[in-house]
């Protein structure tokens, strides 16, 4: 698991939220992924490992924003050739 400590607090709910704690992705979460994935793919997998809603991410600003799909991102590892044979 890994913790983004955000820059911004996001309220949600009635809920301050300060971090988001970031299981590790599995196969599932690729299911949806499109060979090429953009942004928003990414920010949708990172709701669904945070166990917010994507309501929740996006309330987060540009920087924290950023940082998480770093993270998502780097998750999946450096070998992960989506669309190719």
């Amino acid at each position: 698991m890994q913790t983004l400590k955000l820059t911004e607090p996001v309220t949600f709910a009635g809920e301050t939220i300060t971090e988001l704690k970031l299981r590790r992705p599995k196969a599932k979460d690729l299911r949806s992924l499109p060979a090429e994935p953009k942004p928003g793919d990414l920010l949708d997998i990172a709701a669904r490992l945070s166990g917010h809603t994507h309501h929740v991410i996006d309330e987060l600003c540009v920087e924290d924003a950023v940082r998480l799909l770093e993270i998502v991102g780097n998750s999946f590892g450096s070998g992960l050739k989506i669309g190719e044979n």
